[in-house]
């Protein structure tokens, strides 16, 4: 597992999480992992699915973050944000695919909500950070209490 802050330059990340803040469309999901049941929700935004770039926002907000990444193929990218909870919520341990791939997970703020790891291996949200991580590891979403909002953008490539 790679931790890298300050991922993007400060004025680079400041545009990004502008467009990610204001006037950005968010899509409801009804579920946070496939075994959820339905019980939690949070919303999405897709930028490539199943290999295929689906947003008009790729350019403005996946490309600077490309830059940095060493990959030969773009599985998956999606933004997720969740709402605050009045307590933290763990959600279902999981994999994005069950094939060998490599996952970037990036925070546009800093909140006290995290990402999981079944080892114990805690990532705390904090902006401009982004986890390089193996995508065959399990791992879970976590929940914020202190902010609205806990906003973060998944890569799934090879």
């Amino acid at each position: 597992m790679k931790i890298i802050d300050n991922f993007l330059p400060k004025e680079i990340y400041t545009e990004v999480y502008n467009r990610m803040i204001y006037r950005f469309p968010w899509f409801y999901t009804d579920r946070v992992t496939d075994d959820s049941e339905g019980q939690h929700f949070l919303f999405q935004h897709f930028f490539v699915d199943e290999e295929n770039i689906c947003s008009d926002r790729f350019d403005d907000i996946i490309i600077p973050l490309l830059g940095p990444l060493s990959y030969t193929k773009l599985l998956r990218i999606k933004a997720n944000c969740y709402t605050r909870t009045e307590k933290t919520i763990e959600h279902n341990f999981h994999t994005d695919h069950t094939f060998k791939h490599t996952v970037g997970l990036y925070s546009i703020n800093t909140n006290n909500g995290y990402t999981l790891f079944e080892d114990g291996t805690k990532v705390e949200s904090v902006a401009n950070r982004m986890c390089i991580f193996d995508g065959l590891l399990k791992h879970k979403s976590c929940t914020q209490t202190d902010e609205k909002l806990r906003l973060n953008i998944n890569f799934n490539y090879i």
